[in-house]
């Protein structure tokens, strides 16, 4: 990480795309670089502990529909909690069931991400989550964790290198086997709305 990057702007609402767009280049590069996770993180962590400028961190998911949903954190509660962030998973279409709702959230450091403030508002930084049930297991219906699943089983039985952009998106199609029986006079039934 650069030297702007670890010591930050004066006036975070004053930052230009360009600065911005050189940050968020250089923390993809990290992310490419191989480092795991909990480097990252310690990375990241310090970065937030150092940086005044910065005074919450959105943690944004995805839900099973590809709805996108974000947490507000405030800063200095994330540095201290961040190996135990929960929310309740049954105020999410598609989540979990009320008696059965406790859900972690594991931050994925690799897209940790520097926001406008115009539109976000001054000094916040996005991170991307995954969600795991409170056993510590990857929660089912979240295609961040399926996916990153998937992507370690590639690289550990045939060393596979896969790449995915952290902003993925997707569509859920009604019926089984819907792309194999796509009809172009019907098109798709989209399950989301």
């Amino acid at each position: 990480m650069s030297a702007s990057a670890i010591n930050g702007p004066e006036n975070f609402s004053e930052m230009s795309y360009e600065e911005l767009e050189k940050l968020n280049l250089e923390a993809r590069e990290k992310a490419q670089g191989g480092e795991d996770n909990d480097s990252l993180a310690e990375s990241y962590l310090n970065y937030l502990k150092n940086e005044s400028a910065i005074k919450a961190v959105i943690v944004a998911f995805t839900d099973l529909e590809g709805r996108f949903h974000t947490l507000d954190y405030d800063k200095k509660f994330l540095i201290d909690s961040h190996k135990n962030l929960t929310f309740d998973g049954s105020s999410v279409r598609g989540y979990s069931v009320v008696n059965d709702s406790d859900l972690r959230l594991i931050l994925d450091w690799s897209s940790f991400r520097w926001l406008p403030s115009e539109i976000f508002g001054n000094g916040k930084v996005l991170v991307f989550s995954r969600i795991h049930d409170k056993d510590g297991k990857p929660f089912e219906s979240d295609m961040r964790s399926r996916l990153f699943e998937l992507k370690n089983s590639l690289k550990k039985e045939y060393d596979y290198t896969t790449n995915v952009a952290v902003e993925l998106e997707g569509f859920l199609f009604r019926g089984e086997s819907a792309e194999q029986n796509y009809s172009s006079r019907t098109g798709f039934e989209f399950v989301s709305t």
